[in-house]
């Protein structure tokens, strides 16, 4: 970490002793009524004590924590997995034809995709030092007003394309915000799969009790079943047999009701 933009305590005291202020460490507790200077240059704080005499300044240096920015990467994994594993099985209820490993990719993309983002930032922050300050504050009273100015480090400055650095919790947050999006999104296209496969196998099955039918109109073994216990005993034999052509359960009560009114049909002749 360079932190060539942190003015070193000596030079501040020695700048506050020029410019004859007195400076006093400080607890870092802004709030939104007070004034952030957008300049990073503390020459604009010093000019603002001599325009309005102030001789009093208040300063604070900021230390890395780097477990805030440690990502514990098995722990995530754990939250992703059992989020998609809650999510999923909610949304399974209404998947009738969809299975599973329609969704397998999406928790294996992105804990890839998370472990190799986790991994980079535990790297780059191996060589930062806690005891270097990464940010100093400075702030006077002015009419009633803190007015601010900051002082920070970017963590590998020299390495244009790097990201910076985030806080664990919200590289957590982030990774299972998307996690939600991308299973929203892939239930969201099984949904509309499982209707059309829904639609087709409903389909399907009003066929298969028509041809259930047509056959009884010429089938001489209906007759032949005059007591309804062997007419039910036929009617499941059918069931199986449609059942199995078109790769879907037939209900008993379909075709038992089919068997019954084509029966009734026939010997009313």
């Amino acid at each position: 970490m360079d932190n060539n933009r942190i003015i070193d305590i000596d030079d501040f005291y020695n700048r506050c002793e020029r410019e004859k202020i007195t400076p006093f460490a400080a607890t870092s507790s802004l709030d939104n009524k007070d004034v952030i200077l957008l300049t990073d240059d503390i020459e604009e704080l010093f000019k603002i004590c001599k325009l309005n005499r102030i001789n009093t300044i208040f300063y604070y240096y900021g230390y890395p924590d780097i477990s805030n920015y440690r990502i514990d990467i098995d722990k995530l994994i754990e939250e992703l997995r059992t989020r998609y594993e809650r999510k999923l099985d909610i949304a399974m209820f209404s998947l009738q034809y969809i299975s599973k490993d329609y969704f397998a990719d999406v928790l294996q993309n992105l804990v890839s995709k998370m472990q190799m983002c986790a991994e980079q930032q535990n790297q780059r922050i191996v060589g930062i030092n806690e005891d270097e300050p990464d940010y100093f504050q400075a702030f006077v009273c002015l009419n009633g007003y803190k007015v601010a100015v900051f002082l920070n480090v970017e963590w590998d400055e020299e390495d244009d394309e790097s990201e910076p650095l985030m806080i664990a919790s919200k590289f957590h947050n982030d990774f299972l915000n998307e996690l939600d999006q991308k299973l929203q999104e892939r239930i969201s296209k099984a949904t509309d799969e499982n209707r059309i496969i829904k639609e087709k196998k409903e389909k399907e099955y009003q066929s298969a009790l028509k041809e259930i039918e047509e056959f009884l109109k010429t089938d001489d073994k209906i007759m032949e079943c005059k007591f309804k216990n062997a007419r039910q005993t036929y009617a499941d034999q059918l069931r199986m047999k449609w059942g199995e052509k078109i790769g879907q359960t037939i209900l008993q009560k379909d075709v038992k009701g089919i068997v019954e009114k084509v029966y009734t049909q026939r010997k009313s002749i």
